[in-house]
């Protein structure tokens, strides 16, 4: 009973280590070798227990492997250490904070401990310490411009970075029409934009700025803005008043401006491109095809578009690209050679397929590209052929460099000689012809060079000591 009573125990203990919240680990204290970890500590590192345990060190995840020196110093005089957080490289290159405490066992050189991934909570700590320094920030001096007016549209409040932006100081600018002082265009045709003080009063409740509204200040500057214009009411509701609050946005504008350049240019390659494109969704449906593609299967976008590869090539063909898929869609690259009949002629493509992922990384889908390999499949095919005859010649056939060695021999020349293949390759011509001793090599050579073939007799030595008369012809080849 106390050997199942201890055995339940230890169960217990292994579940409870292996499937804990929190990560539980050891290292060798001497080099930070991992002896164990459990499933959640190797999932903060980004890898699985067998990957880690033996094989890893604690610094292999360490973006400073200095700070373990720190850490072993402090063990070595406190013996063990709460909350110390350290920045941690997971195996995919992703940066977490990870929180540890560890215990000291320098007798028997380890280190026990556990860990827990304080990467949210600080980034919550950094995002409410931006947060407090933004809101002191906008307390002391509000980020955004900010204009107030009477019910008539004069001006009677500005604050510094309204200032800035119009170009006018509050003391010059108060007492003017607002209109005076936010000279406000539309951007792409330079006319006068709506004035939101009207606006306001017009329909008595808030009213953003049109799209592509550009402020001109005094001095000529171009600021594209945003953001809106509400009405200040008094206790009875009654309009007093407009707030004007607008921002610069002109770095925005410009990225935006940027990003639709880009689509447009990838929009281009796409449509222009003389290998087939594709893009899948989850569920594997052609979201997205190009000319090529059309053009390359001779099916149209339509026929494509919403459809798999079981619709359209059939069960057995629709399957394995399905298998492959999924792989891609698990997040493989996969790359492959793959053969379709077109219009009765055999195609032979090389496809390359990668997971597409959304802004938090999640996997919405793929992109494949396609290339026509037939005719290098062709020539492929023909170079084998070409291979294959020459190694079946009967004649001996020897490819030799400047230094005389053997870089390829025939079946024939094995055959005559009585030496395998692997012998000849080590060998020269040296030592096949008497004929040609090592220092008399370089004149034959450059003579071949000069005249790029010859014909001449010689005599061939062969593996049982014995000679036999040779004619060759021998042809220089440079490539």
């Amino acid at each position: 009973q106390a050997e199942e009573a201890l055995r339940e125990s230890e169960e217990h203990f292994r579940n409870f280590f292996d499937n804990a919240l929190v990560g539980f680990f050891r290292t060798r204290m001497s080099d930070g070798l991992l002896i164990e970890v459990n499933s959640k500590c190797a999932q903060m590192m980004g890898i699985t227990p067998e990957e880690a345990i033996g094989k890893l060190r604690s610094t292999d995840f360490y973006e400073d492997a200095s700070r373990r020196t720190e850490l072993v110093d402090i063990l070595k005089r406190d013996g063990e250490i709460h909350d110390f957080e350290i920045d941690s490289v997971m195996n995919d290159g992703s940066k977490v904070t990870l929180s540890f405490s560890f215990k000291a066992y320098p007798e028997e050189d380890y280190i026990e401990g556990l860990s827990i991934d304080v990467t949210e909570r600080k980034l919550a700590e950094e995002a409410l310490r931006k947060s407090e320094e933004n809101l002191r920030t906008t307390l002391n001096s509000i980020g955004d411009a900010v204009i107030t007016t009477d019910i008539g549209g004069v001006i009677n409040g500005m604050n510094p970075t309204a200032e800035k932006l119009t170009g006018y100081l509050l003391k010059k600018a108060r007492g003017k029409q607002l209109t005076d002082v936010f000279n406000i265009v539309n951007s792409q045709t330079h006319q006068p934009a709506v004035n939101p003080v009207e606006q306001v009063l017009e329909k008595g409740k808030v009213v953003g700025l049109a799209n592509h509204t550009m402020l001109i200040a005094k001095d000529g500057a171009e600021y594209h803005i945003a953001d809106s214009a509400s009405p200040i009411l008094d206790d009875d509701e009654k309009v007093t008043g407009v707030v004007l609050v607008f921002r610069d946005v002109t770095d925005e504008y410009i990225l935006q401006n940027a990003l639709r350049q880009s689509e447009e240019r990838f929009r281009t390659i796409f449509e222009t491109a003389q290998d087939p494109i594709f893009i899948k969704d989850r569920d594997l449906r052609y979201a997205l095809v190009n000319p090529s593609m059309e053009t390359f299967f001779k099916i149209p976008a339509e026929e494509l578009i919403g459809h798999t590869n079981e619709d359209i090539f059939g069960e057995e063909v629709g399957l394995h690209v399905r298998e492959v898929d999924t792989r891609v869609l698990n997040g493989e690259i996969v790359e492959e050679d793959s053969i379709r009949f077109v219009e009765g002629n055999r195609i032979t493509f090389h496809v390359i397929k990668v997971p597409m992922r959304d802004e938090y990384g999640n996997i919405t889908g793929l992109c494949g590209i396609a290339r026509d390999i037939t005719d290098r499949k062709q020539a492929e095919e023909l170079l084998q052929m070409t291979q294959l005859s020459v190694d079946n010649l009967t004649d001996a056939v020897y490819w030799m460099g400047h230094d005389a060695k053997f870089t390829y021999v025939n079946n024939a020349a094995v055959e005559v000689l009585g030496y395998s293949k692997e012998e000849l390759l080590e060998m020269n011509v040296h030592d096949i012809g008497p004929e040609f001793p090592i220092e008399a090599w370089p004149a034959p050579w450059a003579g071949l060079k000069e005249k790029d073939s010859i014909t001449f007799q010689t005599i061939h030595k062969i593996n049982d000591g014995s000679t036999l008369p040779a004619a060759i012809t021998a042809n220089f080849v440079q490539f």
